[in-house]
């Protein structure tokens, strides 16, 4: 019973190390366990149930949202949906919302989640180097986006 307590916590441990981030084989960029769902261009003005937004950052042509939302009954689905127009500014600015529809639930626990969005479909311009900034609804702010 003595042995069996500790190899019990070994296991745990190693099991909250991993990632969910697992590297090519070059290590340069990682690659992500979750296919990410592209941004599209519309009317980012829809309706949306609440949902938090912990934390924001891009990588390359993916933008990762930490979020939190209530829920845990029903399947929630989450689109970013950017606005077709853009400011005449250099870089140009497109505003962004995360729509969240939580599908009528009625379930009231916290859930967490990380998002991966592809936003090739938000550049400025689809060439390397092509600069936007991107204002996301309900995160202080701002994301500067270089196409890759």
């Amino acid at each position: 019973m003595r042995i069996f307590i500790p190899i019990c916590l070994a296991i745990v441990l190693l099991s909250c190390i991993c990632s969910k981030k697992i590297s090519d084989a070059n290590n340069e960029t990682p690659v992500y366990s979750k296919a990410p769902k592209y941004a599209t261009l519309g009317d980012n003005t829809q309706n949306s149930s609440p949902t938090t937004i912990y934390d924001a950052k891009l990588n390359g042509n993916t933008l990762v949202l930490s979020i939190g939302y209530t829920g845990g009954c029903a399947t929630h689905t989450f689109d970013l949906v950017g606005s077709e127009m853009i400011s005449k500014s250099l870089p140009p600015i497109r505003y962004i919302n995360l729509i969240h529809n939580a599908n009528d639930e009625a379930c009231k626990r916290a859930m967490f989640d990380t998002l991966y969005f592809d936003i090739t479909n938000l550049a400025y311009k689809k060439e390397a180097g092509s600069v936007i900034k991107l204002n996301l609804a309900g995160w202080k702010e701002q994301l500067v986006y270089t196409y890759q």
